[in-house]
């Protein structure tokens, strides 16, 4: 972590607001040129690897100097090689359009097809990207949460970086939601490295600082030339540029089926019910036409009619041989 990255650390950290004033110019120029510490631009893959191996058994020197326990020195030891090899097994390289990262922290920052690779070291406090063109570090990138520097604002941010290096060259700002302009990037330069600070809190609650090498041209990657790569059929292509896709194409038997598209082959599925017999599965589809249709002509039905039933006559009740003179009148119905 560069000197001026600890300040800053420590100042917010200890929630003050203390200013920090190099002692003279030559302090900017020492702050950015050791960004990269144990590294210089032109790096290649190995040394940088070989400088993180160092570092960790350094760490693990410095852990297990006062131990007197074997077991805690060989866990010591176990969790510093593992942390190497996390490391070491970060590389990998971009020899396609699409780097796999366009929608991460980092994205538009690696350009494929470009001879570019990188090792991800992810450290207790903050992570780290090396970015190589043809094995020659080019680029070094510190992404830190907010968490970790007490959920100070961008501005604020910027402007301790600006106590240790002063005014930013640029300063970029754009409107929010509610129209209002919010600075989102600011940089240095020491024309021997150039230092872009990227508020990435919107989406990803951090924010990045983007260390280049000043005599090389920075790569950046197309938009359009990547979104392109992504369309139906292309490598990489989403779930759901697909599903656009297939919604705007007729829906013939050729290109409606938007699962073959996903899976790169033709899927066929049949549903049928508990029980259901080989002869019912193999029965032909009706081919008429559909009475969806808008050009089908539908005619009205005879209409029927409920014939009247005729009504029962009424009766007399019977007289009961124990009863009187029957009562006048009633019926049984």
């Amino acid at each position: 972590m560069s000197i001026f990255i600890r300040i800053l650390l420590a100042v917010v950290l200890a929630g003050g607001l203390a200013v920090v004033h190099p002692p003279e110019a030559d302090a900017q120029n020492a702050g950015l040129a050791s960004a990269i510490e144990g590294v210089t631009w032109g790096a290649s893959e190995e040394e940088v690897l070989a400088y993180h191996r160092e570092r960790e058994r350094a760490n693990y020197r410095a852990l297990v100097e006062e131990m007197s326990d074997p077991l805690e020195i060989d866990r010591v030891s176990r969790e510093s090689d593992a942390r190497f090899q996390r490391i070491a097994s970060s590389l990998e390289r971009f020899e396609e359009l699409r780097t796999g990262y366009e929608v991460a922290v980092i994205r538009g920052e690696i350009v494929g097809e470009q001879g570019q690779s990188m090792v991800t070291a992810r450290l207790d406090v903050g992570n780290r990207f090396y970015v190589f063109t043809n094995g020659r570090l080019v680029k070094y990138m510190e992404l830190y949460e907010l968490s970790t520097l007490g959920f100070i604002g961008f501005e604020a941010f910027v402007e301790r970086l600006g106590q240790a290096l002063g005014r930013p060259e640029t300063s970029d700002f754009e409107e929010d939601s509610l129209g209002i302009r919010q600075l989102v990037r600011a940089a240095w330069s020491d024309g021997v490295t150039r230092l872009r600070v990227e508020d990435r809190s919107t989406m990803f609650a951090a924010y990045m600082l983007v260390y280049t090498d000043a005599s090389v041209e920075e790569l950046r990657s197309d938009p359009v030339a990547v979104a392109q790569a992504t369309r139906a059929g292309g490598s990489g292509a989403s779930v759901l540029q697909l599903v656009q896709q297939a919604g705007a194409q007729s829906s013939t038997a050729a290109n409606a089926n938007v699962v073959d598209s996903i899976i790169g082959q033709r899927t066929e599925v049949v549903l049928r019910t508990m029980g259901e017999t080989e002869e019912a599965e193999a029965a032909p589809v009706a081919t008429g036409p559909s009475a969806l249709l808008d050009d089908e002509v539908l005619t009205d039905a005879p209409r029927l009619v409920r014939e009247r039933r005729p009504t029962a006559p009424a009766q007399t009740q019977t007289p009961s041989r124990n009863s009187g003179t029957p009562t006048s009148g009633s019926v049984i119905y």
